[in-house]
């Protein structure tokens, strides 16, 4: 078995040992049989065992006298030639319990005998690694966390000088270590790890001590501690550690396992709740409806669920919490268990006026979590899952939110992305910006039909009929409709900035929140540079797409128009017009294709430039020593120069 102290000793030692197990055997032990169906209790003090053949397990269980009451606990797995002992419960209400298999069998010695052997001079080695065995495995038993990497290395029969915070350890041997100065503590606990100085307190690789202040302990090998007056009574002491450490590690399962009884039966209660408010959501006008679809037991669950839920983000708990533990950093770690990135941001001013986005808050009297939702321009809510209720927002209110709010970041689907997707992503909060710039664009191409209407009236009838009265008034008309245009136009500009911005913000975010999660493979195939160009790529597109994209769209809009108004004067030459926009489309089509593929070489070769120049800045000292200046210059020229080939290529298109 791994990590036992058996398996590491000498041949010799191992042939010494079996053959004063082979003399126990037949001199002084008793020998049984011990299926599985007949579990020992170790729970006799005055009484050891020695398996001889075979192998068994070791449990902690609840028991009274030689009764078990309660499950079990598995501790480890020992076989052939491994030393049990009996050890007494006194107020613990755990002890042990070996259970072995159809083929185990079990010496059992008075443990008078076994001290006999450790006190014989050419028996006590012998004695010290069959009980060093039985501590390493209460120690693997025990031990359940990594130890520290940097430590002090304890080695028997000397004296070790500890600083604050230093770690002691031993690697290679079992050793007791007795406290001459100082506070070492078991694992580092700050509370109820204090070793007591006037026990010697045995270590192994799977253990650790941590000083609390400046200390200086003495290492003794086992030999050494059953020599001394009270060597026993260590043991003993070491056996009362032992089942207080499982003690107190069976009634922390036990706190667990209630709290998360006690998380379900809130959760499962909460969808109940929930679901009655969906039935009384239709009659409802908010109020509790509002929160039928979130936590409700913890509060900031539920304030992330209110503010995801405006985002399109599905806030999941963190494990822990079903679990019934206490997060160390909670919005981080919802964060984390959701997939979504938060950002810290200050509440100023009057930022209720300003378009911030849904926000998570904070009352500044209890720190209770709320969500700042906006309701329309210059408007926002606050919607307190705790109190469930929706607040407007006032500069009184204001004054009782916590200076600081948390905006969230929504992340990419989790899979491989079309283009498509990337469009309904980018645009699937945006639709109220892109519906302004369409309306405006319907009405300015609207407007647009009333100048050569007003045109054709003008000289067609008012200065035929020499109408100066009328000549005023359609002039006003005109006046008006290029007012309007202008306002118009001022606030399409407005709403394209705005889409430009949140666009490119929502792609950017979810993009690097992809490109840091992605595994570290991923960048060996790629240089530096030619990453951030691709990187920063997607940001050309969306500037593409939400500038020249979108005044083209809006200039066939206003196009529209004009053909229907071409249509209504001749339509011989709005169809002479069609055709010809037609084939204007089909060439710029075929060029715009071979333009594209084109540039996409010119891409390839700039990401390549990019990532040699990163390269060759970083390398310049190694360069100038070496001598290479020339040879650096004349990679970078052999590439640039076949990037501007294919781009002045490209642009011949």
């Amino acid at each position: 078995m791994l990590g036992r102290i058996m398996d590491t000793q000498p041949d010799d030692v191992r042939g010494q040992l079996e053959m004063l197990i082979l003399k126990m055997r037949y001199k002084e032990g008793e020998t049984f049989k011990s299926p599985s169906n007949k579990p020992l209790l170790l729970n006799d003090p005055d009484s050891v065992w020695i398996i001889l053949q075979g192998r068994a397990d070791i449990f902690s269980a609840p028991m009274d006298r030689n009764a078990i009451l309660g499950p079990r606990q598995h501790l480890f797995r020992t076989q052939a030639s491994s030393l049990l002992m009996g050890v007494a419960q006194g107020d613990s209400p755990l002890g042990f319990v070996a259970v072995g298999t159809g083929d185990t069998e079990i010496m059992h010695l008075p443990k008078e005998k076994f001290l006999e052997l450790a006190a014989a001079p050419e028996t006590r080695k012998l004695a010290s690694v069959l009980l060093n065995d039985w501590i390493a495995n209460l120690y693997l038993a025990l031990v359940q966390i990594v130890p520290p990497k940097e430590f002090i290395h304890l080695e028997p029969g000397k004296t070790t000088t500890l600083k604050l915070d230093n770690v002691a350890r031993s690697i290679k041997n079992l050793v007791w270590v007795k406290v001459l100065d100082g506070d070492l503590r078991y694992l580092g606990r700050t509370e109820g790890g204090a070793l007591d100085p006037a026990v010697p307190f045995p270590i192994t690789g799977a253990g650790w001590l941590q000083a609390a202040r400046g200390s200086k302990v003495e290492s003794l090998e086992t030999e050494t501690i059953l020599t001394r007056d009270g060597g026993w009574d260590f043991v003993d002491a070491f056996h009362r550690f032992v089942l207080r450490e499982i003690n107190h590690r069976a009634r922390a399962a036990d706190e667990r396992e209630k709290a998360r009884l006690k998380n379900r039966f809130k959760a499962d209660s909460a969808r109940v709740e929930a679901a009655l408010n969906q039935l009384a959501a239709p009659l409802s006008e908010g109020g509790a409806a509002v929160f039928s679809e979130v936590d409700a037991e913890d509060p900031l669950l539920a304030a992330c669920q209110l503010v995801g839920r405006e985002l399109s983000i599905e806030v999941r708990p963190h494990p822990d919490m079903l679990r019934g533990k206490k997060l160390r950093n909670p919005l981080a770690d919802l964060a984390k268990a959701s997939r979504f990135r938060v950002r810290q941001v200050a509440l100023k001013g009057e930022w209720w006026k300003s378009d911030g986005g849904p926000m998570l808050g904070y009352w500044e009297d209890g720190k209770r979590p709320v969500a700042l939702i906006p309701t329309g321009v210059g408007a926002y809510v606050v919607k307190d899952p705790a109190e469930r209720k929706t607040i407007p927002v006032t500069p009184d209110v204001s004054d009782n939110l916590s200076y600081f709010a948390y905006t969230f970041y929504r992340p990419f689907p989790e899979r491989q992305l079309t283009g498509w997707d990337l469009l309904r992503f980018a645009f699937r909060d945006v639709w109220g910006d892109v519906s302004s710039i369409i309306l405006m664009g319907l009405l300015m191409g609207a407007l647009a039909t009333a100048t050569p209407v007003i045109t054709g009236i003008v000289f067609q009838e008012v200065i035929p009929g020499s109408d100066r009265g009328g000549l005023v008034e359609l002039g006003i008309v005109l006046l008006m409709i290029f007012l309007a245009a202008g306002a118009f136009q001022i606030t399409r500009s407005i709403a394209i900035l705005r889409l430009e911005t949140r666009v490119g913000n929502i792609l950017q975010t979810a993009l690097w929140d992809r490109v840091l999660a992605l595994p570290t493979w991923f960048f060996r195939g790629y240089s530096s540079g030619d990453l951030a160009a691709r990187i920063f790529s997607l940001d050309v597109i969306r500037e593409t797409i939400t500038g020249p994209a979108i005044n083209s769209i809006l200039g066939g809009i206003f196009s529209l128009f004009n053909l229907i108004v071409l249509f209504a004067f001749d339509s011989s030459v709005a169809f002479t017009a069609v055709v010809l926009v037609l084939i204007a489309v089909i060439i710029t089509g075929i060029f715009g294709s071979l333009q594209v593929r084109a540039q996409r070489e010119v891409s390839t070769f700039q990401g390549r430039i990019s990532g040699l120049i990163l390269q060759i800045v970083t390398g310049i000292a190694k360069f100038r020593i070496a001598g290479a200046e020339n040879r650096a210059f004349a990679l970078w020229a052999r590439d640039f120069s076949e990037q501007k080939k294919r781009s002045f290529r490209a642009r011949m298109l």
